[in-house]
Order: C-alpha cells, then structure tokens, then sequence
C-alpha cells in the first residue's frame, strides 16, 4: 500500500515511521495502558486487571469494531472496571470521559444514573450548590433536583432575601458572604 508517495510498512495504511493516525495512536495507546509496566497510565489500568480482549490485539480487529476515531473523541470503557473489548467501549469527548471515572459521584432519580455534573447541567444548577444540598444539608437527590437554583431574590432553600431575613458575615470589619436567618438561625443569634 502507498501513503503520501511512500511504501507503507503497515498493510492497514494507519503507521509508517513517526506517523500514525489518531486511531492508531489511540490503539497503541489502549495496549501500553494495559500491558506495559513501563506505562505512567499502568498502575491505573494493567495493575487493576484491566486488559484488552484478544480480538483487539490485532489492530485490524479493532478498526473493524470501533471504527475511525472522530475528531475532538477518544476511547472510552462504559464500564470503568470492564476490560477494552467491543461491548465495553465507544469513542467519548472529553466531558463524557471526566463524567465516568473512578472519582464521578453519581446520583439516581426517576430512575435514571448519571453523574452530578450530568444532573447539574440537566437542572441548571450549580454543581457546587448541588453537592452542598446533598452532601453538607442533607437534602434527598429529589429535593435537590427540583428546587431551583438560588437566585437574586431568594436564598437557596426558597426563602425571600429580605431585610428582615438576610445576615452578613463579617470578616476584618467588612461584610461578605450573606446567609437567611430562616435557613441559620443559630448564626444569626450569634451576629
């Protein structure tokens, strides 16, 4: 086979010296995570069991089955403790692969399993306000979900900012963040 004038080494046409393609770099890439200690990826994949199955060890099989790699995607596993293997894998952006890895916090509502950010970006809310309604207030993903976000007008729990109900804390001599005294009446005693 000729590439740009040139005998390629290869019969798939996708390596010839210093020049691969973004699918077979990603091949390449698969394998080394997978089988070479020498990998800085290794201990996060080869060292858990995760491996390649024997079909993708040929490089023609695994363009069979995944197909180029689009621009701006590159491989990832559905399931993050699942092997590389046909079932198991797709080409993903970026987003799609910060939103499943080992660290992802997922949450379940009406039945379906998504990421946070997954839900924050679905509900419009913060990601960081979603995890403080869960996590620090101990709302229920339900509660969490479907109230909306804080705004201007109103605390994040619902309540009216008004003179009556809004606080400041101070810091050096100078007001900051504002709380509800609804939400924290305990700190508001202490103002």
């Amino acid at each position: 086979m000729r590439t740009g004038g040139r005998e390629s080494a290869t019969t798939h046409g996708h390596a010839f010296r210093n020049e691969q393609t973004r699918t077979y770099k990603s091949w390449g890439n698969m394998k080394s995570r997978c089988f070479d200690p020498k990998s800085t990826a290794y201990e996060r994949y080869g060292a858990r069991g995760i491996t390649v199955c024997e079909r993708w060890l040929f490089y023609e099989n695994f363009l069979a089955d995944m197909g180029e790699c689009p621009e701006g995607l590159t491989i990832e596993r559905r399931d993050n403790n699942g092997n590389y293997e046909p079932s198991n894998c797709y080409w993903a952006t970026t987003r799609q692969q910060n939103n499943n890895n080992r660290r992802t916090t997922f949450l379940e509502f009406d039945g379906e399993r998504k990421s946070l950010s997954y839900w924050a970006d679905h509900c419009g809310i913060a990601q960081k306000t979603l995890r403080s309604r869960i996590f620090e207030l101990g709302w229920t993903v339900e509660r969490a979900l479907t109230t909306p976000p804080p705004s201007d007008t109103h605390c994040p729990h619902g309540h009216a900012w008004t003179e009556e109900n809004t606080a400041y804390t101070k810091i050096r001599g100078k007001y900051t963040t504002r709380f509800c005294r609804t939400c924290d009446p305990l700190r508001a005693r202490e103002k």
